[in-house]
């Protein structure tokens, strides 16, 4: 039998994670403390691997990459919310159980607040807020999901 060719010995994740250093990394952290870490988190950018992203990288990888060592037998860093692919903005990584279950109290308590700013298309007012209810709908033409105004609430 012949030699075995070493890249086929490597696995999925790990081929993912060569593409990703540590410094990379870095530059997206806007914040960090002993027990959480703020990723600035770029549009195109999967939160999660799913069957559609299973080869691309996701904001887990980058967190998982950037804390490895801290991990103990019972819990993982993890975020404790997410953001859409298309969405760019702020992700908080919980470093410890702790800081992952105080993450969560004040999402569930509403002690946070999320602004979102988006791009609109056409020829809007200078100035205007949406004082509409909006919603995720399904495009064909994009083959993705996209907000759209909820005319009715």
């Amino acid at each position: 039998m012949g030699k075995k060719n070493p890249s086929l010995l490597i696995s999925r994740k790990e081929k993912k994670i060569k593409k990703l250093s540590k410094e990379e990394i870095k530059k997206r952290i806007i914040y960090e403390d002993g027990n959480r870490v703020a990723f600035n988190k770029p549009t195109g950018v999967v939160l999660h691997e799913s069957n559609k992203h299973r080869n691309d990288l996701s904001m887990n990888d980058y967190l998982e990459i950037y804390t490895k060592g801290l991990e103990n037998s019972t819990f993982k860093p993890s975020f404790g919310y997410r953001l859409d692919k298309d969405t760019s903005g702020v992700l908080i990584g919980a470093k410890n159980y702790e800081a992952l279950q105080y993450i969560n109290k004040i999402i569930r308590d509403h002690e946070i607040n999320k602004t979102y700013v988006t791009l609109v298309t056409g020829n809007p007012p200078k100035h205007f807020i949406i004082e509409k209810a909006l919603e995720k709908s399904y495009s064909e033409k994009f083959d993705r999901a996209q907000m759209i105004i909820n005319e009715k609430g």
